[in-house]
């Protein structure tokens, strides 16, 4: 999870304990965007590698292959808990948080430069739990509690185009907020669809049991503090063009926060830390296709849990020279699975749909 997904606030959801509202928006929190339920959505069938792939039981180069005018769904879609203000605080019960987006990736371009993709949150829904419902367990629409977020927030946050390498690797990021949003855990909100793209491969042969490092994904890239790691499994009996990578991610986070605890490289602002570790463990499964260069890949599921454990000390408000000390603590489990076609809009309260 290259994350995902540098923000600059804190997820401040439209119901709270009580009953009280507040505007929804993305100021600094953790995790908050980028955790998407996955036990609610059927699996989609899976993509049926073309004619001519190649086995996985040889060393290939994997490269995502994009060619001009590709256009692809995915639906991004986890749930988490745990403790995490201002939604819910160290002490009390955990909340408990499902969300859901669509992303479409288009390229529009493609050169010796890499190839620009266009990526666009065309779907967004919210909701709070009152519990953890666990691994696989369906959870009813009457118990959801949708959370007034717009659309065209999540947009101008997600909505960029980005030059990508045939390995994955991202070279440049135009497009969404102006001031990078930053999440507590430091990644790059503009750079979420790195979810959908979520291993950068060797610029040779990979074969299957071997494993190699990367240096950017949904955790962010910062060089000496956020790792990656991913190891190519053995070919799946019965699945000659089907790949299996397991992976690991882990970023240090030394953030500097403003007086409204929203991460800041400003220096007159800092007035406040945020500090701790994030690590992400999972797999991925690529459909495999024979070209020129080795074999062409597209990921046809991806399932990640994250953990994040850090502390926050800011000044508190309510007790001028004194420190305010919050521990967040958050668990996610993300699914990402590619939509073959978009879903009818539905005028459902709560939810976000874009406009035709």
């Amino acid at each position: 999870m290259g994350a995902l997904f540098t923000f600059t606030g804190a997820l401040l959801v439209g119901q709270v304990a009580g009953g009280h509202s507040r505007p929804f928006t993305f100021p600094d929190t953790v995790l908050a965007s980028t955790l998407f339920r996955s036990q609610a959505h059927p699996k989609p069938k899976p993509t049926v590698a073309p004619p001519g792939a190649n086995t996985a039981s040889a060393p290939n180069r994997l490269t995502y292959n994009f060619k001009v005018g590709d256009k692809r769904r995915y639906k991004l879609a986890a749930f988490f808990v745990g403790h995490f203000p201002p939604i819910a605080l160290e002490g009390n019960a955990p909340a408990n948080l499902e969300a859901d987006i669509t992303y479409v990736m288009t390229v529009r371009k493609v050169d010796a430069k890499g190839a620009e993709v266009e990526i666009v949150a065309e779907t967004a829904d919210v909701y709070l739990l009152e519990n953890d419902p666990g691994p696989g367990v369906e959870v009813k629409e009457a118990d959801k509690i949708p959370v007034p977020v717009s659309l065209e927030q999540i947009q101008g946050a997600l909505n960029v185009t980005a030059l990508i390498q045939p390995n994955g690797s991202v070279a440049t990021v135009s497009g969404g907020t102006n001031n990078p949003i930053k999440v507590d855990i430091g990644f790059d909100l503009r750079k979420m669809f790195l979810t959908i793209l979520p291993v950068i491969f060797p610029n040779a042969a990979v074969a299957p049991g071997q494993t190699w490092a990367f240096d950017d994904g949904v955790l962010g890239h910062k060089p000496g503090s956020t790792t990656y790691k991913a190891t190519l499994a053995k070919p799946l009996p019965g699945k000659p063009n089907t790949l299996l990578i397991s992976q690991t991610g882990q970023t240090m986070i030394d953030n500097k926060l403003d007086k409204e605890g929203n991460s800041t490289e400003k220096v007159a602002d800092q007035v406040g830390t945020l500090t701790g570790k994030v690590t992400a463990e999972g797999r991925v499964l690529f459909a495999t296709a024979k070209v020129p260069t080795g074999s062409a890949v597209q990921m046809t599921e991806s399932v990640m849990n994250m953990v994040a454990l850090l502390k926050r000390s800011i000044p508190d408000p309510a007790a001028p020279g004194k420190t305010s000390e919050t521990n967040i603590d958050v668990k996610a489990r993300i699914v990402v699975r590619p939509e073959t076609a978009p879903k009818k809009a539905a005028a459902t309260v709560g939810k976000t749909k874009e406009k035709s």
